[in-house]
């Protein structure tokens, strides 16, 4: 006789239950909604996230909640209003690497703080 599996789907199970913390990062992703997933960190937080991809071609990830406070039904109606938000580019990816707005410091010029006027 076969061992009884769950009545949960992999996706759902991931939200709902409490897995063991994953040596690396986890992603599932549910198979009744295009671009929703479960990531599960190694520290064992877990997030809804909106994967797709923009006009430029470039892959967004954008967090929608967290199973704690959201429902999979809500996840779900998020995913549908997100998805075509980011193939629309409404919704950018962000940018590498930040650009940084502070100067660098050196031995023969030293940052001088200036007063607002």
């Amino acid at each position: 006789m076969p061992a009884p599996r769950s009545l949960l789907k992999p996706f759902e199970k991931t939200a709902t239950t409490d897995i063991p913390n994953p040596k690396k990062r986890l992603v599932v992703f549910d198979p009744a909604t295009t671009g929703l997933a479960v990531l599960v960190t190694p520290r064992g937080a877990k997030t809804y996230t909106v994967v797709a991809r923009a006009p430029s071609g470039k892959q967004v990830w954008k967090e929608i909640g967290k199973p704690g406070e959201i429902s999979i039904d809500q996840a779900r109606e998020r995913a549908r209003i997100a998805v075509p938000r980011i193939k629309a580019g409404e919704v950018t990816p962000c940018p590498k690497k930040r650009p940084s707005y502070r100067p660098k410091r050196s031995a023969k010029y030293p940052m001088i703080s200036l007063p607002c006027t």
